[in-house]
């Protein structure tokens, strides 16, 4: 069985001396929102291996991301199209032509949506 093989021309120093050190830059790492693991039984239906729901509470993903720094400078609120030559271009979700019609379908004439 052959195996793909990557080969570096350059060896890139580790950014870490020991062990040590390693665990401090991995305790500075921004904590993600724990994996939950819930059971599902079913009444009147037996089954040859259990059945588990692995999920993450939503609300605490979406916390995580809107607080971490990485994710700062790459958040997209409005959607916007991209015309090549006439023709659409998609890329990120916010390019799609269903994040302009949610945020027609619920604009409220409160709320203005700046456009520069």
């Amino acid at each position: 069985m052959m195996f793909f093989q990557v080969v570096s021309e350059t060896r890139k120093l580790l950014s870490f001396k020991n062990a040590k050190q390693l665990f401090t830059f991995m305790d500075a790492l921004p904590v993600a929102p724990r994996w939950k693991c819930t059971p599902i039984h079913t009444d009147g239906y037996t089954t040859t291996h259990p059945v588990n729901l692995i999920w993450r509470d939503a609300l605490e993903v979406v916390h995580h991301i809107f607080g971490n720094p990485i994710f700062a400078n790459h958040m997209e609120y409005d959607p916007y199209e991209i015309n090549n030559n006439g023709e659409c271009e998609y890329g990120e979700w916010m390019s799609c032509e269903q994040a302009s019609e949610i945020q027609v379908s619920t604009f409220h004439p409160y709320y203005t949506n700046i456009v520069c």
